[in-house]
């Protein structure tokens, strides 16, 4: 069949007109870290550029001790449309719970409503007044249209991957949960590995690097760090039910047995954990085990 011309064009036509109507947020993603861009797909870039917690010396005792905290923010329009900001309902930062920005004491907080015009940049300042007991990592949400941007703000996660030195097990396992969270894996691998090679048996950084693998549906290379924890190194029957969970998730029951059989023998399993061990044995066809466990 002859193509003409013709139809060359129609046919680079179709193609361009499909390419520009994808929306941007099929190539965004939602959710980033301090000192990223984070892109809406209405074309609203948000970037935390700086984070800081310190106590809040103001209020009443009775509310208990609590801290500030101070997030420098960047918003840049590079859409179309113009989009009205309101810094007290379209932001929130989650610890353990959602709280809301106020003003601050020097009035430096941006309160007022705001218009984003396109190809307009402003830097706003939020301050959050939060539970001081809360000291898990905070993460900035902000609502624009019908999507919700997040921004994990964690500044030894920052620190991590700006330098690029080989933590601790304890630290590089913090900051590969927040990588995680972040969908960045391939740095939250590069960090436990560094991790792994301080202490090649860390079962929290085996488990760390199995969570890895598996957000990135590879079942069997996440099989093969779990495979690497010895009952030995694991503290309590609380962390070995966590990893033998996992790897029943994963389908690899005997796995799940080599964690738990030693707890179980010494009597510290509880009976969900005791049932966990049961179901690895009946996916292995241990069957008179198994009912021996419950």
């Amino acid at each position: 069949m002859r193509i003409t011309n013709r139809k060359r064009l129609h046919c680079l036509f179709l193609l361009i007109t499909i390419f520009y109507l994808i929306p941007i947020c099929c190539f965004s993603k939602n959710i980033g870290l301090i000192g990223e861009d984070l892109f809406d797909h209405s074309g609203v870039v948000l970037t935390v550029n700086e984070y800081k917690r310190e106590a809040f010396l103001g209020g009443l005792r009775a509310q208990g001790p609590r801290d500030q905290i101070h997030l420098n923010v960047t918003l840049v329009n590079t859409g179309r449309e113009n989009h009205t900001i309101n810094p007290l309902e379209d932001f929130y930062i989650e610890l353990n719970s959602s709280f809301k920005p106020s003003p601050d004491a020097n009035k430096s907080a941006t309160v007022d409503a705001f218009q984003l015009f396109p190809t307009m940049q402003t830097r706003i300042n939020l301050y959050f007044i939060v539970d001081a007991a809360q000291k898990s990592v905070p993460s900035l949400f902000f609502k624009i249209n019908d999507n919700l941007l997040k921004i994990i703000c964690d500044t030894q996660t920052e620190k991590a991957i700006k330098d690029g030195s080989t933590l601790s097990p304890e630290e590089a396992i913090h900051v590969a949960r927040v990588l995680l969270d972040a969908e960045k894996f391939d740095d939250a691998k590069r960090i436990l590995l560094g991790a792994l090679i301080q202490d090649s048996g860390d079962p929290f950084v085996l488990m760390m690097l199995a969570r890895v693998e598996d957000a990135q549906y590879e079942p069997e290379a996440a099989a093969s760090y779990l495979g690497r924890i010895r009952p030995s190194r694991i503290g309590n029957s609380v962390d070995a039910y966590a990893y033998a969970n996992m790897a029943m998730k994963l389908d690899y029951p005997h796995i799940a047995i080599n964690i738990l059989q030693d707890f179980f023998s010494r009597g510290e399993l509880n009976n969900d954990q005791k049932l966990l061990l049961a179901r690895a044995y009946y996916s292995e066809e241990m069957f008179r085990e198994a009912e021996y466990v419950l």
